[in-house]
């Protein structure tokens, strides 16, 4: 018989599958504050994310595995993130101390 687990958040999830990288990263993503600047667009948190990196004008691949990503990442449309809430998202993703920019992008 199957085991029925109780996975209260992303973060749960990636403690139970092992996956320390993960569990770090939604440590460190701020997954609430996305959620919550993401509610007043009607957003999810990973929406959100695409819609700031757009907002930056950066144009994002997506690493979309099933029709539903498409579908959600199209929802983004044209949705813009205000100069704060950028600001916002910019200083969390700063103290995380992950560099994700690409040698194109140069150093900070």
């Amino acid at each position: 018989m199957a085991k029925i687990l109780h996975i209260r958040s992303l973060n749960d999830y990636a403690r139970y599958i092992g996956a320390p990288v993960l569990h770090e990263l939604v440590c460190v993503i701020h997954y609430d504050k996305l959620t919550a600047i993401g509610k007043r667009y009607g957003l999810s948190c990973s929406q959100t994310a695409i819609a700031w990196a757009m907002t930056k004008g950066v144009r994002p691949i997506i690493g979309a595995t099933k029709p539903h990503h498409v579908t959600e990442a199209a929802q983004v449309g044209d949705t813009r993130l205000t100069p704060s809430e950028v600001a916002q998202l910019e200083r969390l993703a700063a103290a995380t101390g992950i560099d994700t920019r690409g040698g194109w992008e140069g150093k900070a």
